[in-house]
């Protein structure tokens, strides 16, 4: 699938959509969700989608005489997308030929419309639909490029939902589909923003840094959908080697610096020598991260982080206290599952997608280790996880 050129400006939108499509992959969701989104990013009234099979599904809802009709009048369109393969914009139904005749005539008078192919790699599924009634507004070339864009996400959804191991596959298309126009966008602004090209306005700075704010984003989602892939389909590989759990927490701690200081937080850092363990350094550097992150962003200014470690007979704890939020216990048994994020207010200021600590506990887990946390509302977390020691009776000689 040829990827089209859309507005930087509406990554967020596109996150958020594509985030959603995740989330919900039956197929039956995934269909009233690829509706939804669809008039939500290009600001229409209505959309369908058709199916090779003469199926229609509609958003807003319609009758069953309606619908029919709409299934009749819709064919065509849907035969059109299927041999061309492209998306089309038709600024008024009026002057398209297609329209001059029943039922379109009657079901689209005087409407702006959006017709995509729903293709993964070169299956064609079915074609998606958008007009916006009776309004004066004329789609435009960006609202096609966003609907064609994410269509193409929505396709593979749909494909993949017959899967037994669809979230995998989804996963690892959405990745290998988002992977070269993200690295375009975010190598072109980035170039923007050094002012290589040129000088830049005040305004002009603020909207490339929210259009690099949004990449960053997307970047981390690919990312994470790529370990989710990996794991699930149990072809992630460890490097086990014997790593100073002390000397990283420490480096990790340094990388989110910037954070810190930001808060005014205090963090401290385990002081006496800790036997090594085994594990896979980045990934080992990755789950710090993620559970350090956690505790800096739910953790209020001028509040503490504390770092330490314990050997327990053969494996080292390391625990990561924080005086943070904490988590409301209605949560608490959901809190390492996927796409899970706390409906709390102070938890959805920050950027999140519900993958972290799903992660974490299935790295930790595949490096041989366990993982959990202690936490009470307003009273801050504690998230802890164990690693074996590479040495085992090296917890006996210190």
């Amino acid at each position: 699938m040829e990827n089209p050129k859309i507005d930087p400006a509406r990554l967020p939108e596109l996150h958020t959509a594509a985030s959603q499509l995740l989330a919900a992959l039956e197929l039956n969701e995934l269909i009233d969700c690829t509706l939804q989104a669809a008039i939500k990013l290009t600001h229409g009234a209505r959309a369908f989608i058709q199916f090779p099979d003469h199926s229609l599904y509609a958003f807003p809802q319609l009758t069953a005489e309606i619908e029919q009709s709409f299934g009749t009048a819709l064919e065509g369109l849907t035969r059109d997308a299927a041999r061309n393969r492209q998306g089309t914009l038709i600024a008024d139904s009026r002057d398209d030929p297609r329209f001059a005749a029943e039922p379109l005539a009657t079901l689209f008078t005087a409407r702006t419309l959006l017709i995509v192919p729903l293709q993964a790699r070169n299956e064609f599924l079915g074609a998606l639909i958008v007009d916006r009634a009776t309004s004066p507004e004329v789609f435009t070339a960006a609202d096609l490029a966003t609907l064609t864009f994410f269509a193409g996400w929505a396709a593979l959804a749909m494909r993949s939902a017959q899967s037994p191991r669809r979230e995998a596959a989804f996963m690892a298309e959405v990745a290998h589909e988002l992977a070269h126009p993200l690295t375009s966008i975010k190598g072109y602004t980035d170039l923007l923003l050094k002012k290589l090209l040129g000088p830049l306005n005040a305004k002009q700075v603020e909207f490339l840094e929210t259009v690099s704010l949004s990449t960053n984003q997307m970047r981390d989602l690919l990312n994470d959908l790529l370990d989710i892939g990996r794991l699930e389909t149990r072809r992630l590989r460890l490097e086990i080697e014997s790593i100073d759990l002390r000397e990283y927490a420490k480096q990790v701690v340094g990388h989110l610096r910037p954070d810190i200081l930001n808060k005014r937080q205090t963090v401290t850092l385990p002081v006496d020598p800790i036997p090594p363990v085994q594990a896979d350094l980045q990934r080992l550097v990755q789950v710090m991260t993620l559970l350090l992150d956690n505790a800096i962003k739910y953790t209020p200014g001028e509040g503490k982080i504390d770092v330490s470690i314990e050997v327990l007979d053969s494996f080292a704890k390391v625990f990561v206290r924080d005086t943070g939020i904490g988590i409301e216990s209605q949560d608490q048994p959901r809190i390492f599952q996927k796409w899970f994020r706390s409906a709390d207010p102070v938890v959805r200021e920050h950027p999140g997608n519900g993958l972290n600590l799903y992660i974490a506990k299935h790295l930790i887990e595949l490096m041989g280790g366990a993982i959990g946390f202690e936490s009470a509302p307003g009273q801050g977390s504690t998230f802890w996880f164990t690693l074996p020691l590479a040495d085992p009776d090296s917890s006996a000689k210190s």
